[in-house]
């Protein structure tokens, strides 16, 4: 498949889609949160407990990114 090279070199696209919850997961037992976040430098944190990693990172300091944090994270930055 050949796709649009850009003058970097670079031919993909990443496109990502996060689905509204469903209401059993709105009306069940634990809170629904969302482990998505999505900024305006172009970056997409996804995380296991985005709420406590994302306050974790405002009270050090606004935003930087936590190695040691206690869950899964991850963090990419586009172009």
């Amino acid at each position: 498949t050949q796709g649009r090279t850009t003058p970097s070199g670079n031919n993909f696209k990443v496109v990502i889609r996060a689905r509204p919850p469903l209401s059993r997961e709105l009306q069940g037992h634990k809170q629904f949160q969302n482990t998505l976040q999505l900024d305006s430098n172009q970056r997409v944190t996804i995380s296991e407990n985005l709420p406590g990693v994302v306050s974790k990172w405002e009270n050090a300091g606004g935003g930087t990114y936590m190695e040691n944090s206690l869950y899964a994270t991850h963090q990419f930055t586009f172009d």
